[in-house]
């Protein structure tokens, strides 16, 4: 089973241009030390991805690594408090591994930075509150920061004529919807994994 398919195809028609960056090193040729998994090749991940005895510790593995890796990003980017609006980790190695893909050559911790880089306009500011909200299976975990960004994203997109103000009501599950319905997204009405990489990859 392709566990990426409830991303929808524009999403992964995103991921799929997605360019893998340098990361910034300290020495003059670039380069710098990778330990655990992100020393792996893209291609060596994506086949023990593709094997399904093998999936679940992957994933978990990949989760775990890459939580890790978003923690230090968090600490070493200036100004940042979360440079990921998406907190769901298992949710990150399947976009990880969907980047890794088309970057078969490339190590998984290039391709984590460049997924990390491209979704730079949800990084958000301030400590703010973790809530659920949604209802029964259409509940999503998400920061009131990473709300507003949402919110934010919504009006200048045209789906959203309320405030951004981090409240999640009628209006922002009605523009949700609108956006994922335009964007050929499952239509959940709520700030989804799926939603949130559309929203932000790739915008200034």
């Amino acid at each position: 089973m392709n566990l990426m398919r409830p991303f929808g195809s524009f999403l992964y028609s995103c991921l799929t241009l997605l360019a893998v960056n340098t990361a910034e090193a300290a020495t003059s040729t670039n380069e710098f030390s990778v330990r655990g998994l992100g020393a792996q090749s893209c291609e060596a991940l994506a086949k023990a991805y593709d094997d399904e005895a093998q999936r679940p510790a992957v994933v978990a593995v990949l989760g775990s690594w890459v939580a890790g890796y978003i923690s230090h990003a968090n600490r070493t980017t200036p100004g940042a408090f979360e440079v990921m609006p998406i907190s769901d980790n298992q949710t990150l190695a399947h976009l990880v591994v969907s980047v890794c893909r088309d970057n078969p050559t490339s190590l998984v911790e290039s391709s984590t930075a460049g997924l990390v880089d491209r979704m730079k306009s949800g990084i958000q500011t301030m400590s703010s509150q973790l809530s659920e909200i949604g209802e029964g299976d259409k509940r999503v975990t998400i920061r009131t920061e990473t709300l507003k960004a949402v919110q934010a994203q919504l009006k200048q997109d045209g789906f959203l004529t309320g405030a951004a103000d981090g409240a999640f009501g009628p209006a922002t599950a009605k523009a949700l919807a609108a956006f994922q319905t335009a964007r050929k997204l499952p239509t959940s009405g709520v700030p989804d994994a799926a939603t949130l990489v559309t929203l932000f990859l790739g915008k200034e």
